[in-house]
């Protein structure tokens, strides 16, 4: 039976994201895409930016661009990342967008006047990147690769345009001015490490200290029907450390977007840095050492394998590993003379007494939004606190308290994990999925809710001054009090009270229904007895003489003097009203002190 080897709490599920500044895998929970910052439009990989589109035109125009596909191995939770380059527009007036990833931001600008003529100033591309400071000796992936082979009814066709990987890093900075968003709108903002600022493609109105340490432009030629291995040395242009990287994946040749083919795609997976001076593979007793990751550099196993045969390989054909073992301690030196950037890395294993085992709980428990609980029913042989970590944030979070409090609705991956002892080795338990349910939110209307008799409740007639409510909310939990309700709520219900057919007086209270409504984290629990107190309405009084309406509400001379004619018939000033509801005509037109019309001649 194939034993798995425990290791230090440094290897978790995060270690090779951690060891080499990204996810590579693309197997994490996939998070939801904002290409302009608040709309959403599909998901990307954690820690990579997708280039799906939202431009706002004459109608907001979303399309998706990159979308998660099955895994290369078949890994049922595992993904790769599939993106393809489609045509963005309407009315006839649009063109064909590249589909990338990038672990900067990408960015675009949409030229609506001049698309596919030669005065099309439309761009894109990526800035920015992630903190790096390593120099590995080359890049590996896995690709599949395909050509749309008939001419699209819209955007532009080519069956032989090349996908590309590009690999950059740099130190300092570079800021230049771009125009982003579209041309009927457009947005001048300065941009902080733009791709073709750091590999010196654009220097003109480019500042900052900004040099390149490495960088290749790699092309995929064809078809790739099956997953194929590519893989390409860095080349370096400096002997320093770098500072920040990108890395950018295109269906598209990503630098001449005029080559641009519509439904053309590429598949990634398992993108990784190769460095020859480190472990390629390391097994204890002829067993696999679980979750090794060649970033990872120290472990801890079973004090019981401290005698095993320890065999490591190394990733460079020229490296030379050396092992030595002083007491519970086995080191692991790899020197490589031929490698571009690090020449020597260092591993070590120290055996423990005793193998820490975490046990998952029969059953995750019952959680609901607003809930602290001391643990999950994970289980160990070992009397150290347990430690989690989540593969989405805002759901759970571990307090200073050691306790486990629900900040969010939603389901998450909780893995455990164990420090060592002098007794105990380190362990990191399975994931284990929960649930945290929603909580019950109590809704009602405030008791000074009121409206003008004879005039239905909206958010019209909120609006104009003719009725007034607020929300009341029963059972938020955390500080969610202290929240405006629009915060609370990611949706507000409607509030329906029609005035009835027959006449209402100031003083009753007339019925309202609350209904839909939305929030994150509380399931809506609708009050069945909110009611509306009925005040008095207000009418507006204007004067009419003739065809002529008199009113100082409208601005304009027309509307507050008549030119009466040498001749003309005698006209009557007559007082109109509105806003009347039910017979108030009547009753206004009975009252004993009418409103006086002043004129003046």
């Amino acid at each position: 039976m194939k034993r798995n080897l425990l290791l230090s709490t440094l290897l978790l599920a995060s270690a090779s994201m951690a060891a080499q500044g990204f996810d590579g895998s693309f197997d994490g929970p996939w998070e939801t895409c904002y290409p302009d910052g608040k709309t959403a439009v599909g998901t990307q990989p954690k820690g990579w930016m997708a280039s799906s589109v939202c431009k706002n035109f004459i109608i907001t125009m979303k399309k998706e661009l990159v979308e998660a596909d099955a895994d290369r191995i078949g890994n049922e939770d595992g993904h790769s990342v599939r993106m393809w380059n489609d045509y963005v527009g309407m009315f006839g007036i649009g063109a064909t967008a590249p589909g990338y990833i990038t672990l900067g931001k990408a960015w675009a600008y949409g030229d609506v006047s001049n698309v596919g003529t030669p005065e099309d100033t439309s761009d894109g591309g990526a800035y920015g990147g992630v903190a790096f400071t390593s120099r590995p000796d080359s890049l590996a992936f896995y690709i599949k690769r395909t050509h749309a082979h008939e001419k699209p009814a819209n955007g532009s066709f080519n069956e032989s345009e090349r996908a590309t990987v590009v690999f950059y890093s740099w130190t300092g900075s570079s800021v230049s001015k771009v125009t982003t968003g579209m041309s009927n709108a457009p947005e001048v903002i300065d941009m902080v490490d733009r791709e073709k600022d750091i590999l010196g493609k654009i220097t003109e109105g480019v500042t900052g200290d900004a040099k390149l340490v490495a960088s290749n432009e790699y092309y995929i030629e064809g078809d790739v029907e099956n997953w194929t291995r590519n893989s390409f040395a860095i080349d370096y242009k400096s002997d320093v450390n770098p500072e920040k990287m990108n890395i950018i994946f295109a269906a598209s040749d990503y630098f001449d977007r005029s080559a641009l083919g519509t439904g053309n795609t590429l598949t990634v997976d398992d993108v990784r840095f190769i460095y020859n001076s480190r472990l390629k593979s390391l097994t204890v007793g002829g067993q696999e050492v679980s979750g090794f990751d060649n970033g990872v550099f120290e472990y801890q196993l079973p004090g019981d394998m401290v005698d095993a045969k320890v065999e490591a390989k190394a990733f460079g054909k020229d490296a030379k590993v050396a092992v030595s073992k002083n007491g519970n301690v086995t080191t692991i030196v790899v020197t490589d003379d031929t490698a571009k950037g690090e020449k020597e890395n260092t591993y070590k294993l120290t055996f423990k007494e005793v193998q820490t085992v975490i046990s998952l709980p029969e059953a995750a428990p019952s959680i609901t939004y607003g809930d602290a609980l001391d643990g999950l029913g994970f289980v160990s042989n070992s009397d150290q606190a347990f430690s989690y970590s989540f593969s989405v944030d805002g759901v759970l979070k571990q307090g200073e308290d050691g306790k486990l409090h629900a900040i969010g609705a939603g389901e998450v991956m909780v893995t455990a994990s164990q420090t060592g002892s002098e007794d105990y080795t380190p362990a990191v338990s399975e994931p284990l999925m929960v649930q945290v349910s929603k909580a019950v939110l109590n809704v009602s209307l405030a008791e000074d809710a009121w409206c003008w008799r004879g005039v239905n409740v909206s958010t019209s007639n909120l609006d104009k001054g003719k009725c007034g409510y607020s929300f009341v909310l029963d059972g938020l939990k955390g500080d969610d009090a202290e929240k405006p309700v629009e915060e609370i709520l990611s949706k507000l219900p409607t509030v329906k009270a029609n005035a009835p057919k027959e006449e209402e007086k100031a003083g009753d209270m007339r019925e309202a229904a609350l209904s839909g409504g939305e929030a994150a984290n509380y399931e809506l629990a609708l009050s069945d007895k909110a009611k509306f107190a009925v005040v008095k309405n207000k009418v507006g009084v204007y004067v009419r003489y003739g065809n002529n309406t008199l009113s100082s509400v409208y601005d304009g001379e027309q509307y507050r003097t008549v030119k009466v004619a040498v001749g003309q018939d005698e006209y009557i000033f007559t007082v109109e009203y509105t806003d009347v509801v039910y017979d108030d005509e009547d009753v206004l037109a009975n009252m004993d002190v009418q409103p006086e019309v002043v004129c003046t001649v």
